[in-house]
């Protein structure tokens, strides 16, 4: 089997690894399950820090010993943090759930990305790459859109069900990472040593790191809202009922945003990254004054575009990126995420709390006009990073 096999394989796994019907209901379980408002806040801190401890280690990993098997481990990470949270009854198992979660999204972080991009470079089909990409993407937030319709629809009846069936997905893409074939050779060195190469690797290259802080920044901006979002529709007036149609819409229109990436760059060139962060902006101040049903059609026009610039994200870094260290070069980057996101989720739901839910999209808006003007500071270095 060569490695242009590689790439159905990698869309039936991320299909399969991304259809999370508990990705939307899980505070819903865990308030049902008898745990605290306080006691779930303090779980999504456990799974962020352990995030940010595990991403660079892991990525290098990837590095020295392969993608592929730390992306099995990934998935047997996921399968243990999936049955504790069936059989778990006190905060100290959900924890240990959590860090699992976190461990098998650190195996994944990096090592996915870099096996698909060093599959098409050994199978000589490079030049497809940015539209294999796009694909990709677009199937994982498909599954992730699938996902949340179908937990959304289970948890009123039967309460444990959407975990079993996250559980028998992991299990399936298991067995399809295991039918992968290894692109990267073993390499001699220690991980803390590998984790130092990527570190130093990015100070080195000034015009990835001006990079990864605004990716970092967008991404976390576009997390903060989403994860927020459930309490933004209760307080526009949307009903609970439509909860999971409308997150299965954004999941869609985010998956059109992966598709149309490549042909937006290919038409906009150096402009889409400015255009799109304008856009966001915009999109951002006007929910913050939306009422009613406006906001549910501006948060799925979000989507749009987070799903055209995420994209655009990863085209951009793994092209400057060295295939030795790719792993951990991406790992960082999402350390650089998880550590805004520490930040960034509690201090929009403190704001939301102090003043009121609307003023903290003005803040994030501000935020992203931050990384705008970084953007046009350093814009002809980053140029260069785009071609």
């Amino acid at each position: 089997m060569n490695t242009k096999r590689n790439i159905p394989l990698n869309y039936a796994f991320l299909f399969l690894a991304f259809m999370r019907p508990t990705i939307s209901i899980w505070v819903l379980f865990m308030t049902k399950r008898g745990l605290s408002l306080l006691e779930i806040g303090l779980l999504e801190s456990i799974f962020h820090m352990g995030s940010m401890i595990l991403e660079v280690p892991t990525g290098a990993l990837a590095d020295i010993y392969g993608r592929k098997i730390v992306r099995i481990f990934g998935r047997i990470s996921a399968i243990l943090s999936t049955i504790l949270m069936i059989i778990s009854s006190n905060f100290l198992m959900y924890a240990v759930s959590f860090i699992l979660s976190a461990l098998s999204y650190n195996l994944e972080s990096g090592t996915g990305d870099a096996l698909l991009y060093e599959s098409c470079e050994d199978a000589g089909i490079n030049d497809k790459y940015d539209k294999i990409l796009g694909k990709a993407y677009t199937i994982s937030t498909v599954g992730d859109s699938i996902g949340a319709l179908i937990g959304g629809f289970l948890i009123s009846r039967y309460l444990y069900m959407p975990y079993y069936i996250e559980l028998l997905s992991n299990v399936i893409a298991l067995i399809i990472s295991m039918m992968m074939k290894e692109v990267k050779l073993k390499e001699e060195k220690k991980v803390h040593q590998k984790a130092f190469e990527g570190i130093k690797y990015i100070f080195k290259e000034k015009c990835l790191l001006y990079f990864f802080i605004i990716a970092s920044t967008f991404s976390a901006s576009m997390t903060s809202i989403s994860f927020y979002n459930q309490k933004y529709f209760t307080i526009i007036g949307i009903p609970v009922v439509y909860f999971g149609a409308i997150f299965f819409a954004q999941g869609i229109s985010n998956s059109l945003g992966s598709y149309i990436s490549e042909k937006i760059e290919r038409a906009l060139k150096i402009h889409l990254l400015p255009i799109a962060f304008v856009a966001s902006i915009l999109i951002v101040v006007m929910l913050s004054i939306a009422k009613s049903f406006m906001g549910v059609v501006l948060m799925i026009l979000l989507e749009v575009v987070s799903g055209i610039l995420e994209t655009y994200f990863v085209r951009v870094i793994n092209k400057r990126i060295e295939n030795t260290i790719r792993a951990t070069v991406i790992s960082t980057q999402s350390l650089m995420f998880s550590l805004f996101m520490i930040i960034l989720f509690p201090l929009v739901g403190y704001i939301a709390d102090k003043f009121n839910f609307f003023a903290s999209y003005i803040c994030i808006s501000g935020l992203l006009l931050i990384s705008l003007s970084m953007y046009a500071l350093f814009t002809k270095k980053l140029a260069k990073n785009s071609t």
